[in-house]
């Protein structure tokens, strides 16, 4: 009989929907494995970046079909099925790929990528033609050089709209701090006492000093000019004002560019800090008010983003409409290539190393998620543009809401490949917390007994305890017959296949014997410093030829690296200095090791859930998974491949362009055999849609079905009747084919919106701005907008539909609810005075301090002219620039500036030499040496990442060129030559500045990004708790299926993009010394994976409870035991724990109960007094849920749903799990308890209450004291 659907499939379904995870842990007791240090290679940490992805080394390669043993034959159609695939992929491999410092360059060598190149290297060269052309020279003033500079750090590459945003933003705040700057000019003469002058007096004193010399008129201008720079009209207090408002501005625009981060302003506050500087410098030397003094800069600067508008306009002009249609044509190939891949790896044989050939769907999936960011940062100007195109913006808008849908979705394609991977290639897997969070998962369950094995071996390497989830009965494998099936716990005649790494549990024996063989393997371990896990003999034989030696001892380093170093004991005679020192320099500390509750609580689930032949029902249901989806998938790619074409035809085309005449004059006959062609398309997509979702998808059960359907079960063939399924294989394919689902009707959404654009929309035409809709939005990437912790822009609790009247909100525990207006007026002055409390405030202190002390040269007589003379003001500058709220970001930034003015210096002085020869130029020489250099210098100027690495190597070396050129032809009295001249001073003047500037952050207060990041993902781990509430609450509330809420969605990806910015300031977080010890980056890298898993399950358990019934979805709650308060408050518990711990660095309870165990052991199992859901009886049906699962219930579509939602919960169940004990090795333990006897409290699966390991664990944890150990691998 069938069990009750929303607690467990039992008797003769063989299958317990307890665990029908899309992980690999329901019985490993995280349920993962803690595997020997030599079972992973050297280096396989988390990806710093997120994306999952590892190269292997050429001498570390997974185990290929050829190094495996005999296989079965009964499995050789099966792994013959993806040969041809992979024999392709080796051989595309085996090409040499390009040098990373290269191969950047490949991807932009394009019509599409070179053509912002001309762009770009036009506009400059224009630039240059000025600067050599004398009469255009004379008009740019005394800093011509500056329009070459203006064009290198600001190039005409980007779209109409974002040249004309980035200009306006420019301008604006350029001038503001002109503006500034003449507000100080006019205070600081006031100030004046001795030299009150005005122009006209200043011009007629000094003239008349001089008239009676005999001096010419240039001679006499000369003269003042001298006297001036040397200071002779400086007076004490303009001086001051002038540093105060100098400082004041610089530092302020410092916080604007900390606070805002990269964007379209980021340009406008480099321009602005400059003309401040130039200026606030310059006029304390004149004896009068002094305001055009910003000219010197305002000309250059506004010459040059005149001619980046002009170009833009007439040379390639790119409309924003087209840059989208570019990055939706993107997107689109990233999302075709990760469908065509699914094909090859349903075919491939998951037990080889086939499977891991496609690690780069992860890969492809988040580069489609980085493209959806670029088009979202584009979408709100769309309708705010002129251009050219046949659809215009509000209709690009409307593809983008359904691509989000269809992005978002391809997550479930990642989930089910690291599923696996997870479980049969553990070595090679990130996912789920990656090795931290396997090597503090302890496994100590007993040695099993070897087994006869005849599969394919793995690239997983070998446990003790190498299995995840529970069997369908004890572990196992019953033959499908319909008139007899083995009892629950009879072990079936036919010999049980498992992996050479690892063999099944013995189920027979006493726990005494189990303890006393236990207690025999680790004797020699209880040696050593580390707990490690015993291994049989033959496992050991089996590790030791998938790793080489170096390798193990490679890995056992990196897992333990304190407790190598300890060694036997020695006597006294055999100490020497060496041995000395080794001790001095590595000290034996006392770690104790954490989460050994959670431990104990998982080793009973390892005794319970195992299946010896797991990985085979895997192979046979992801084979039958590959024959039912195969077609599908074939329609979909192909799919993806026609809505790619469409948007290519509708692009926007230049109009002179032959595309753009042909589509002007595109008759109608040809635009309707395209109509036709979209409508035929989505016509087979839709049938193909159908058909698998109401016939073929069902292929995966129709050879169990007479587990379900006894009375029919003789219809089935008897080539067709397979073992009882694997309950994790076959919930696996039910995920999968709900992704699959899911994904398909995404498409079909985007696709039809897409063919009632090309059917609406038939000729281009001009789309002018939807000026009633206008609003300001930014039109470039996206940027930081608040680099504080406690803030996640874009998130918010308050969901539509939600009364939150009827609950309390937060308080503040040091004063009562305000009840008069005073008390508002209190906590308003409160609030408004937190922000001198901020680390961003302090750190705009400290640049205007910084600012202030490296301008004081400027304001003294006796070195004025100096610092006038040798360029001091771009000692200013750059130690302005440097300087940045962190102490890793500044010392980056000291880094990439010092190789970065050094190669601009040389290349700026090899292109002045090539063009000048041994004299002053030639205007010709150096406007053909520019013409031939620039498209090379704006090609790495545009692509090259990060963006400020390629900014100072450019600037330099236009700086070096121009500037040489006018101290050639136009000579002044700061003139110092040119060439070597310039270079030289530039590196000097650079290197001054940047060294002041990193000096300058290590003093207090200083902020560090490693708590940045902690605080981040503390914030962000705690707000996941709520996004649960939320989507439990729409889930309580809903009637029906419908879509799921837009906030709770805007939510979850608010919380994304917190965590994802994380990522570039954990690679700042190297470059900050640290005296204390390294910085556990592998632990951050699992605590942010883990974190992005927890928040993509939580997306798709959205959609399942959005699609869901009333009734299903009631049913769903109550399996996962999300209706019940009880176990729903321990799991919000956990994220308000975890979040506070991180956030106040504070330890962790060492008594926690594993929330995996509870989600086990539901309110039926503890009534029942059996062990994690089995045998469970259901008293109470819930209304319009069918008693029993049968055939037709578990082919029902609801029933697929429900299953993935049980799944999802599953997932965030056990990481949130995971979760705990990353954060436990992080903050440690607390709250210790001693005398607890382990072996009283070890779970309910055991019937005598002991523990086979508990006299283990007693020695481990009540010990000896002395005793060391480094499970805590990160400290």
């Amino acid at each position: 009989m069938g069990r009750h659907p929303h607690f467990s499939i039992q008797g003769q379904d063989g299958i317990d929907i307890n665990d029908n995870d899309d992980d690999d842990d329901a019985g490993d007791g995280e349920p993962d494995q803690q595997q020997p240090q030599e079972a992973r290679p050297a280096g396989s940490n988390n990806n710093t970046n997120g994306n999952g992805n590892h190269s292997y080394p050429p001498n570390q390669q997974p185990p290929t079909k050829s190094e495996t043993p005999d296989q079965d034959t009964k499995q050789q159609p099966s792994a013959n099925k993806s040969e041809s695939n992979s024999k392709s992929k080796s051989k595309s491999k085996s090409k040499r790929a390009l040098p990373q410092s290269i191969a950047w360059v490949s991807p932009h060598l394009s019509y599409k990528g070179l053509r912002p190149v001309i762009r770009a290297s036009i506009s400059a060269w224009i630039g240059v033609l000025i600067l050599v052309i004398p009469t255009s020279e004379k008009v740019l003033g005394q800093a011509s050089f500056l329009v070459l500079i203006v064009a290198t750090i600001c190039p005409a590459a980007t779209p109409i709209a974002s040249t004309i945003e980035q200009t306006v933003f420019e301008a604006f705040f350029v001038g503001l701090g002109w503006a500034w700057a003449c507000l100080g000019i006019l205070i600081s003469h006031a100030a004046r006492t001795k030299y009150p002058w005005s122009k006209a007096e200043f011009t007629s004193i000094l003239g008349s000093r001089y008239a009676s010399s005999g001096l010419s008129s240039a001679e006499i201008t000369l003269m003042i000019e001298k006297d001036v720079f040397h200071g002779e009209f400086l007076e004490p207090a303009s001086s001051a004002v002038s540093c105060i408002f100098l400082s004041v501005g610089v530092g302020f625009l410092l916080w604007l560019r900390g606070n805002w981060g990269p964007g379209p302003y980021l340009f406008g506050l480099i321009f602005g800090i400059i003309i401040l500087s130039i200026s606030l410098t310059i006029s304390p030397l004149f004896p009068y008010p002094y305001y055009s003094i910003g000219l010197i800069f305002f000309l250059p600067f506004v010459c040059q983003l005149a001619i980046n508008l002009v170009v833009t306009f007439l040379v390639f002009p790119e409309t924003l409409a087209h840059q989208f249609s570019d990055r939706l044509i993107s997107t689109l190939t990233t999302l075709h290539t990760t469908i065509s891949l699914q094909k090859g790896l349903l075919s491939a044989n998951p037990r080889t190393a086939d499977w891991l050939e496609f690690k780069s769907i992860k890969a492809n999936v988040t580069a489609a998620m980085a493209g959806l960011t670029l088009l979202g940062a584009s979408e709100a100007n769309l309708t705010r543009e002129v251009s050219w195109a046949r659809v215009s913006g509000k209709d690009l808008n409307k593809i983008l809401g359904g691509m989000r849908v269809l992005v978002s979705r391809s997550t479930g394609f990642v989930s089910f490949y690291e599923i696996v991977e997870k479980h049969l290639h553990r070595d090679y897997s990130d996912s789920k917390g990656g090795p931290v969070a396997d090597a503090l998962v302890i496994h100590l369950g007993p040695s099993r007994p070897a087994s006869v094995d005849l599969t394919p071996i793995s690239t997983r390497a070998p446990s003790v305890a190498d299995h995840d989830d529970p069997p369908a009965e004890g572990g196992s494998s019953q033959q499908c017959d319909a008139g007899h099936l083995s009892p629950p716990n009879q072990i079936s005649g036919r010999a049980p296949l498992s992996r050479t790494a690892s063999a099944p549990i013995a189920r027979t024996g006493s726990s005494s014997d189990l303890a006393a063989g236990l207690d025999r393997d680790l004797e020699p371990v209880r040696e050593n410093v580390e707990i490690q896990v015993p291994t049989p003999p033959h496992a050991s034989h089996s590790s030791d030829h998938l790793r080489p030696a170096h390798k193990k001892r490679a890995r056992s380093h990196h897992r333990g690296h304190h407790s190598h170093h300890h060694h036997g004991h020695k006597s006294s005679s055999h100490i020497s200095l060496t041995s000395l020192l080794h001790e001095v320099l590595h000290p034996n500390i006392d770690i104790r090791p954490v989460g050994i509750v959670e431990s104990q609580r998982y080793m009973d689930l390892e005794d319970y859930l195992h299946n010896p032949r797991d990985e085979e029902h895997i192979e046979e249901i992801i084979a039958l998974l590959s024959k039912a989806s195969s077609p599908l998938i074939d329609t979909l790619a192909k799919s993806v491949d026609h809505l790619i074409s469409i948007i290519h035809n509708l692009k926007s085309p230049t109009p002179w362009s032959p595309r753009g005449l042909l589509k002007l004059a595109a008759p109608q006959k040809e635009h309707k055999q395209a109509v036709k062609d979209t409508e035929a398309m989505l016509q087979e997509l839709e049938k193909a849609l159908a058909t698998y979702r109401d016939e073929t998808r069902l292929d995966v059960v129709r050879p169990f079905a007479c587990l379900f359907d006894p009375v029919n079960a003789d219809s089935v063939g008897a080539e067709d009747k397979l073992e009882a399924p694997s309950h994790r294989g076959l919930f696996w394919a039910f995920s999968y084919q709900f992704s699959l689902l899911g994904w398909s009707t995404a498409l079909v959404e985007v696709f039809k919106e897409t063919a009632a654009i090309e059917k609406k929309r038939k000729r281009p035409r001009i789309w002018t701005p939807e000026w009633a809709k206008f609003k300001w939005a930014s039109t470039s990437e996206p940027h930081n907008e608040d680099e504080s912790p406690s803030s996640i822009p874009g998130y918010t609790d308050r969901v539509p539909g939600f009364d939150r009247t009827a609950f309390s909100s937060a308080r503040s525990p040091d004063y009562v609810l305000p009840s008069t207006p005073w008390h508002l007026l209190g906590i308003w002055l409160y609030d408004a005075t937190q922000v001198f409390s901020r680390s961003d405030f302090w750190f705009a202190v400290k640049a205007t301090s910084l600012i202030a002390i490296m301008s004081i040269p400027a304001f003294f007589q006796s070195s004025t002219y100096f610092y006038y003379r040798e360029r001091g003001i771009w000692v200013l500058i750059m130690a302005a620039l440097t300087s940045t709220q962190y102490v890793g970001d500044t010392t980056f930034n000291f880094v990439i500036r010092v190789f970065g003015t050094f190669a601009g210096a040389v290349i700026g002085m090899v292109m002045w030499y090539i063009g000048a020869g041994k004299g002053t130029g030639s205007p010709y020489g150096i406007a053909a040496v520019a013409a031939v250099c620039l498209p090379f210098i704006m090609f790495y100027r545009i692509y090259y990442q990060p963006v400020p690495t390629a900014i100072l190597p450019a600037v330099t070396c236009m700086l070096v060129l121009g500037y040489s050129w006018q101290n050639a032809n136009q000579p002044s009295l700061s003139s110092v030559g040119w060439g070597w001249d310039i270079a030289w001073r530039r590196f000097v003047c650079v290197l001054i500045g940047i060294t002041a500037a990193w000096l300058w952050a290590y003093l207090p207060p200083r902020s560090t990004q490693k708590e940045t990041v902690r605080k981040t993902y503390a914030k962000v781990i705690g707000e996941t708790g709520g996004v649960l509430c939320q989507i439990l609450s729409f889930a309580n509330c809903k009637d029906g299926p419908t879509s799921p809420p837009k906030q709770i969605v805007a939510n979850l990806a608010a919380l994304r993009a917190k965590v994802s910015k994380a990522v570039p300031r954990k690679a700042m977080i190297r470059y900050e010394v640290s005296i204390r010890g390294a910085w556990p980056v592998s632990s951050y890298d699992a605590l942010q994976n883990l974190q992005m898993e927890i928040l993509d399950q939580m997306g798709q358990l959205l959609g399942v409870l959005a699609s869901l019934d009333t009734t299903w979805t009631r049913a769903l709650l109550h399996r996962a035991q999300l209706d019940d308060p009880r176990f729903l408050g321990e799991v919000l518990n956990t994220f308000q724990l975890i979040s506070t711990a991180l956030t106040d660095s504070k330890p962790l309870p060492m008594i926690y109960n594993p929330l995996l165990e509870l989600f086990l052991r539901p309110a039926e199992t503890l009534k029942a007094k059996h062990a994690y859901g089995y045998d469970v009886s259901v008293e109470h049906a819930l209304p319009g849920i069918p008693l029993h699962v049968d055939l037709e219930t578990i082919s029902s579509i609801e029933y697929l749903r429900f299953s993935c939602g049980i799944s999802q919960c599953y997932a965030i169940i056990n990481r949130l799990d995971r979760l705990m004990l990353v954060a436990k090795s992080l903050v440690g333990e607390s709250y210790i308890v001693y005398g607890l006897t382990p072996d009283d409290h070890l779970g309910a699966g055991n019937t005598d209450g002991k523990h086979p390991n508990a006299h283990y664990l007693r020695q481990q944890w009540l010990g000896d004291e002395s005793r060391r150990n480094s499970i805590d691998s990160e400290v």
